[in-house]
């Protein structure tokens, strides 16, 4: 009996799978934090800060900005404004509008039943010009002071 189809089939699998799994994995996140935000009414007092220690300023990195609502929220889309707070005190402010259904009113983000989570990339390849500390602050910019079925955002 020759053993050597066998043994091929075996290294061919063990490949496959080194491969798999090297591709599964993919870059860690730097920072990763949502906060939960009272009673699902988002107001604009509600600010959302997070605070990220940047040490490579060589690197680039995507931002991602995580909505979750309810089917309460009564709009398509949720404009917001990201104000950064760079190490050296200097601040940007920069709206964004995320987009969280569909023009059929479907929900892009993943979830299921009442809840739905969007993971929006807001920035691709950016680069931080300083090291340390930098604070986002994200505040909803809607047309109303209360925006019902806002139940988390984060970074």
């Amino acid at each position: 009996m020759n053993k050597q189809p066998i043994y091929r089939s075996i290294l061919v699998l063990a490949f496959l799978c080194t491969i798999a799994l090297l591709t599964a994995c993919g870059t860690p996140s730097l920072f990763d934090d949502n906060q939960s935000v009272a009673d699902q009414k988002w107001t604009y007092a509600d600010v959302k800060s997070f605070e990220v220690d940047i040490e490579n300023t060589e690197a680039k990195y995507d931002l991602y900005l995580n909505v979750r609502n309810t089917n309460a929220y009564p709009y398509s889309n949720l404009w917001v404004s990201i104000a950064t707070t760079y190490p050296d005190s200097t601040k940007t402010d920069d709206p964004a509008q995320v987009v969280l259904a569909d023009k059929e009113g479907n929900w892009k983000g993943s979830g299921f039943g009442d809840l739905h989570s969007h993971q929006i990339l807001i920035q691709q390849g950016a680069k931080f010009p300083q090291a340390g500390i930098y604070k986002f602050d994200v505040t909803q910019h809607m047309r109303h002071e209360t925006l019902e079925g806002i139940s988390d955002v984060g970074l």
